[in-house]
C-alpha cells in the first residue's frame, strides 16, 4: 500500500494532456510489474479478504509514533514505564471505514490490556470511542466486546447478549464454555481473532471458535459504519501487543440499506471553487441522517482503501476531470466496468463529467450515456433557469430553479441521442435538467479557447446539463455538469436533485417529496479551504492570525524569524497554497529556538504531535523517507506534506526566537515535469 500511495502522489491533477499521457508509460509500468497495489483491486485469496496491513511499515495506519511501529511483520504497541500513554492511545486505520464487514487477524499480547476497535470515532490525539474486541495479558476479558467511553461491555465471554432500546444488556444464551474458550487461547503467543458485523449483529471468534456475540437494538447509541484501529490501554508499567495478517472482507449490507461511495479529487482553482472536499463532506452530512442509506467518503482521488468499492451500490466522482481524471488512471476504467457490469450505479459531477475521448469516452456513454469531450463541448459561467423538470424518481420534489454556475453543455451523447421537446428518453438517456443558453452565453469564450463555430452556430437551442440512463442488466449512472461554485450546494433544490440522484442510481427508493436534508452551515461548509486546514488534528489556522505567515512558495526557500518569547507551544503549519496540484511536499529547514542556554535544534526536541497530509512527518528525511533537497540542494530538518501541523510544548523552556527556512521538497516534484508544488508555511504559539 506504500506504493500505491506513492502513485496517488506524483499523479498530475487539472494538467496538460501532454504531461498526462507522458506519465501513463511510467503508471503502466508500476502496474505490470506488480509494484502499486491498486485500489478496489482483485482480493488477496478466492475467500474475499483483502490485506490492509503490509507487514512492512505503517503506511495507511497512523499512531502516536512514541508508541506504535512495525516490529517483525506485525504493528507493534509497546508501553515501558519510562514510557507512558496519557491515555489509552490507538493505531487507527486511515485508508477508510468499516461498515458491514468480517475481519481477522492474528495478535499477541504481553501483559497489559488492548484490542481492536471497529466503527469506531475519533475523538482527540489518537483517542478512539466505539465497539470494541477486547484482549488482554491474562486473558480476563479476551474475546468480550467492550464499548470503549461509551457503555461498557456489551458482551462478556461465552456470553449471547440483545441490547435493549433504553441501553439494558440482556444475557440471552451462551455460545460456548467460557472455559474451554479461555483454554484455547494460547498465553503470550498468536492468536486468531475474527469479528463479523452484519446490520446491528456482533460475532466475535477466537481460534475460530465463537467467544461471543450481540445485538445491538439502541437506535442512538449502536453505530453502522466507522473507523478501525488498535487499542493501547493506558495504565500498565509494561507490555506489548502485536497484530499482523490483518484482511478485511466487505460484506452486503443488510435490512435494504443502500451503501453510497463518495470520493473527492484535489481541490483546485480559486477558493469557493473546485472545493471537492467540502462538496462531499457537505452530501456526506446530509446522506448520514438517511436511515437506509451508508455514506463512504474518500478525499484526494482514488482510494488507498482496496476494499473501498467491494459492497458499494454507487460510486460518486467529484473531482477535476481530463487526462487528470481519477478514473482514467492506471486500469481504473477497467475497475468500474467491471462494477457497472455487476450494477453498481455511477455518477459523475461537474469537472468530472470530463474524460479523454478516447480514453474514457466510450467508457463513459456505456456507463452513463454521454461526456464532455474537449474541443467540442462548452463550459461557460452563465444563468440557467430550469423550469420544467420531467417526471421522474430523481426530480421527486424538486422545484424549478435558477442558478449561475458553470453550466457545461453540448456533451457528448450516444449515436442518435435526440432531445425531445418533451424530455422522453432518447437512446436510454433521461434529461433532467434542460434549459437555452443565451446567444451571448455561446460567443463567450470556455475552456481557455473559444467560442466554436458548432456552439454559436446552435444559437437558440436547448441544452442537456443533467442526465441520468438506466442500463438494462448493469448499472444505473447520472451526469451533472454544475457545482463549480460551492455556494450552489446551499440551494436546496439544487442539492436534493443530486442526493435523489444518488439514491436512485444506488437502486434505493427516492422518497415521494425527495432526500431532505438541511444542513448547518458548519456541515455544509466546514471544509472549504478558506474556514479550515484540512488535517485532522485540529481546528482552522487562519494565516492573519499567524505569528508568522509566509507568501505562497512555489519553488525555493524563505527565511522564517519569529519572537516565541513566552510560549506555551510552538506549532509549525504547513497549508496548501491553493493551486490543486497534489504533491505538497515541504521541509522545515534547519529549525532552531534560541534561547538563554544558546540554540536548540528542534530536531533534538519530541514533539507533541504531528500529523502531515499524506504520510508521516520525518526528522531528517522528507515525507517519502527519501533525501531531503530544496532546489536540488540537500538540506537537513522537518519532512512533511500540506496540510501539516506539528506541535511542541517549550512552556517554561525560555526560548525566545524560534528561525527556520521553509522550503519545496524536490521529492514531490521531481517525477512532475512542468508541475509545481504551492505551500504556505506558519507559526503559531497557540491553537486557534
Amino acid at each position: 500500500m506504500q506504493n500505491s500511495a506513492v502513485l496517488r502522489c506524483i499523479r498530475p491533477q487539472g494538467v496538460a494532456a501532454g504531461i498526462v499521457h507522458a506519465l501513463v508509460p511510467l503508471v503502466l509500468a508500476l502496474l505490470s510489474t506488480g509494484a502499486v497495489i491498486d485500489a478496489a483491486s482483485a482480493a488477496d485469496g478466492d475467500d474475499g479478504f483483502t490485506a490492509i496491513f503490509n507487514g512492512n511499515d505503517l503506511s495507511g495506519w497512523q499512531g502516536d509514533q512514541e508508541f506504535w511501529s512495525v516490529r517483525n511483520g506485525a504493528i507493534t504497541g509497546e508501553c515501558t514505564p519510562e514510557k507512558q500513554p496519557k491515555h489509552n492511545t490507538f493505531c487507527i486505520w486511515r485508508d477508510g471505514e468499516v461498515d458491514d464487514f468480517e475481519l481477522k487477524a492474528r495478535f499477541k499480547i504481553v501483559g497489559g490490556n488492548s484490542g481492536i476497535q471497529f466503527r469506531s470515532a475519533e475523538l482527540e490525539d489518537y483517542v478512539m470511542s466505539g465497539y470494541q474486541a477486547d484482549m488482554d495479558g491474562n486473558n480476563d476479558w479476551t474475546g468480550a466486546n467492550y464499548e470503549e467511553r461509551g457503555r461498557g461491555i456489551l458482551a462478556k465471554l461465552g456470553e449471547k447478549t440483545v441490547i435493549g432500546a433504553d441501553g439494558t444488556v440482556a444475557v440471552v444464551g451462551a455460545v460456548g464454555d467460557r472455559t474451554a474458550i479461555i483454554a484455547a487461547i494460547r498465553k503470550d503467543d498468536w492468536n486468531d481473532c475474527d469479528i463479523i458485523a452484519q446490520g446491528n449483529h456482533v460475532v466475535e471468534k477466537l481460534n475460530g471458535v465463537v467467544s461471543c456475540e450481540f445485538t445491538d437494538n439502541q437506535p442512538e447509541k449502536r453505530v453502522l459504519h466507522g473507523l478501525l484501529g488498535l487499542q493501547m490501554h493506558a495504565g500498565f508499567p509494561h507490555f506489548v501487543v502485536q497484530f499482523k495478517d490483518i484482511r478485511l472482507k466487505r460484506l452486503p449490507l443488510t435490512d435494504n440499506r443502500k451503501k453510497i461511495v463518495l470520493i473527492a479529487g484535489r481541490n483546485s482553482h480559486g477558493l469557493g471553487e473546485h472545493e471537492f472536499e467540502a462538496g462531499v463532506s457537505a452530501w456526506k452530512h446530509c446522506l448520514d441522517k438517511v436511515p437506509e442509506v451508508v455514506a463512504a467518503e474518500y478525499i484526494h482521488g482514488w482510494p488507498l482503501d482496496p476494499t473501498a468499492f467491494d459492497n458499494a451500490d454507487a460510486i460518486i466522482f467529484y473531482a477535476d476531470g481530463g487526462g487528470g481524471h481519477p478514473a482514467v488512471q492506471g486500469d481504473h476504467l477497467r475497475i468500474l466496468d467491471a462494477l457497472a457490469k455487476k450494477g453498481v450505479g455511477l455518477g459523475f459531477s461537474h469537472y468530472a463529467v470530463e474524460v479523454p475521448k478516447d480514453h474514457g469516452g466510450p467508457e463513459f456513454q456505456r456507463w452513463i450515456g454521454g461526456y464532455y469531450e474537449g474541443g467540442y463541448s462548452a463550459n461557460p459561467v452563465w444563468l440557467a433557469t430550469y423550469g420544467t423538470l420531467p417526471q421522474h424518481p430523481v426530480t421527486r420534489g424538486v422545484k424549478p430553479f435558477a442558478s449561475t454556475d458553470e453550466w457545461y453543455f453540448n456533451m457528448r451523447f450516444r449515436a442518435g441521442f435526440v432531445l425531445d421537446p418533451g424530455l422522453a428518453p432518447s437512446q436510454g438517456i433521461q434529461p433532467i435538467l434542460t434549459a437555452k443558453p443565451s446567444d451571448e452565453t455561446r460567443r463567450n469564450p470556455y475552456s481557455g479557447s473559444g467560442p466554436y463555430p458548432h456552439i454559436v452556430a446552435e444559437n437558440g437551442r436547448t441544452e442537456v446539463m443533467m442526465w441520468v440512463v438506466d442500463n438494462p442488466g448493469a448499472n444505473r449512472g447520472f451526469g451533472f455538469t454544475g457545482g463549480h461554485y460551492h455556494k450552489n450546494w446551499a440551494n436546496g433544490d439544487q442539492r436534493k436533485l443530486l442526493l435523489n440522484a444518488m439514491l436512485w442510481i444506488a437502486h434505493g427508493e427516492v422518497p415521494a417529496d425527495g432526500v431532505e436534508s438541511n444542513p448547518s452551515d458548519d456541515e455544509l461548509n466546514s471544509r472549504l479551504r478558506s474556514r479550515v486546514a484540512a488535517v485532522k488534528s485540529g481546528g482552522a489556522f487562519d494565516p492573519a492570525k499567524a505569528k508568522y505567515a509566509s507568501k505562497v512558495v512555489r519553488a525555493g526557500m524563505v527565511d522564517i524569524d519569529v519572537d516565541v518569547t513566552g510560549a506555551k507551544q510552538l506549532i509549525l503549519v504547513v497549508g496548501d497554497g491553493g493551486d490543486g496540484f497534489a504533491c505538497d511536499w515541504a521541509d522545515w529547514v534547519d529549525p532552531v529556538l534560541v534561547g538563554p542556554g544558546g540554540t536548540t535544534r528542534l530536531s533534538e526536541l519530541k514533539w507533541a504531535s504531528a500529523k502531515s497530509g499524506w504520510g508521516e512527518v520525518h526528522v531528517g528525511k522528507n515525507v517519502g523517507g527519501g533525501e531531503m533537497k530544496v532546489a536540488g540542494k540537500p538540506v537537513d530538518g522537518l519532512g512533511v506534506h500540506a496540510e501539516s501541523v506539528i506541535v511542541y510544548d517549550i512552556a517554561g523552556k525560555g526560548f525566545t526566537r524560534f528561525t527556520a527556512k521553509g522550503g519545496v521538497d524536490n521529492g514531490g516534484t521531481d517525477q512532475n515535469a512542468g508541475q509545481s508544488t504551492s505551500v504556505q508555511f506558519m507559526i503559531f504559539t497557540q491553537k486557534p
